[in-house]
């Protein structure tokens, strides 16, 4: 990650080589021709000036890139703590449902209104979270990085759980909930949380240098 490019140091390495080995034949030839050290020390200081001036832009050069990679590794870094955020707000939702027994009794108004307020918070946080992952997601290329391909990031299936668990809540909230509704929506949970734990269980397995190719 913190590697930087073989190219540019190799560049660099050139350009000072070759200014080194200007400078002293110029130094050379111009010992044989004056004997006067200003005519000897002038070009050679303008050559060593020439060579810091190289060296300075080789640090700046490793700085920038440096500091793009920093930049890169951030960007990978808030999709994945995104991630993890939407998942909180879906393990919230699931305990809500649990601990208000939605789909097993009725909601009375006390109850109704504890669920709209929970439901307005947890959806605007996903929503700011699901945002921040799709923007990063879509800028990486920016920074010259790219997703793993050999494995699926879970934020799809989090996604979907939420959407069948906010349904389900407010469909409940709503007294729109019948047992058609309720065996549908009930089988959809189960069958995205089974595959959410398993590409859970692998992603949380995994570093930030594991999930992205860094291309430097």
């Amino acid at each position: 990650m913190k590697k930087i490019s073989n190219k540019s140091d190799y560049f660099i390495f050139g350009i000072f080589s070759g200014c080194v080995v200007t400078i002293l034949y110029f130094a050379l030839w111009i010992s044989y021709t004056e004997t006067d050290f200003k005519f000897v020390a002038a070009p050679s200081i303008s050559g060593l000036t020439l060579l810091f001036g190289v060296f300075s832009a080789s640090k700046v050069l490793k700085w920038h890139e440096s500091k793009k990679n920093d930049k890169g590794f951030s960007m990978a870094e808030s999709i994945v703590m995104s991630t993890y955020n939407c998942l909180m707000v879906v393990v919230n939702l699931e305990q809500l449902i649990i601990d208000s027994d939605v789909i097993n009794t009725p909601l009375n108004e006390f109850k109704k209104e504890r669920i709209l307020k929970i439901l307005e918070t947890e959806n605007d946080y996903f929503k700011v979270n699901h945002n921040v992952a799709s923007v990063s997601n879509i800028s990486l290329y920016k920074w010259n990085i790219e997703q793993n391909k050999e494995f699926t990031s879970p934020l799809h299936t989090i996604i979907d759980l939420y959407e069948c668990l906010y349904n389900l809540l407010d469909r409940a909230v709503k007294d729109m909930l019948n047992d058609e509704m309720i065996y549908e929506s009930t089988s959809i949970w189960h069958l995205l949380n089974t595959k959410l734990a398993k590409e859970m269980e692998i992603y949380n397995k995994l570093s930030i240098n594991d999930i992205y190719l860094f291309n430097n």
